[in-house]
């Protein structure tokens, strides 16, 4: 089984509500319409959170403003730790992460077993003859795979 987790987005409503719906950046939208569609997901599981480490989608919370990069390495550290353990509570341990999200909200599933479509499509790109520099996905280049249900296997 897969469970698929994105990331959070400093686009935010501006009063509590459900994590599906108090995260409203185009990039959040289409990664978890992109989960919900790819036929390789068995359930869009959550959001990683830097305030709240794991929320599930109907979790009502409240907006917020803080940023997972902008912490010292010992806090997102912490934060990691407390994230996995959040996450292992809700899963068994054999559950494949289908994940979209920076490196720093990764950092949470050391040791579990993730596919990173990202990834995918930059090594597609590479396989393609472009340099790695050149293969690296911007967030326009994500967005538009994103947007176009691009498959990355």
């Amino acid at each position: 089984m897969r469970v698929g987790l994105v990331a959070c987005c400093k686009t935010k409503l501006d009063r509590p509500a459900p994590a599906r719906e108090l995260y409203c950046s185009p990039m959040f939208k289409a990664s978890v319409r992109w989960l919900q569609h790819n036929g390789r997901c068995g359930e869009w599981g959550g959001i990683l959170s830097a305030k709240h480490g794991l929320v599930l989608p109907d979790q009502v919370i409240e907006p917020y403003d803080l940023y997972l990069g902008s912490m010292a390495s010992k806090q997102r550290d912490a934060w990691a730790e407390r994230t996995r353990s959040q996450i292992l509570a809700q899963w068994s341990p054999d559950i494949i992460y289908m994940v979209l999200m920076g490196h720093d909200y990764k950092a949470a599933l050391r040791g579990l077993m993730v596919e990173d479509p990202i990834q995918c499509w930059t090594q597609w790109r590479i396989n393609q003859g472009m340099t790695r520099r050149r293969a690296a996905m911007s967030i326009g280049l994500i967005l538009k795979a994103l947007n176009e249900n691009k498959p990355y296997y």
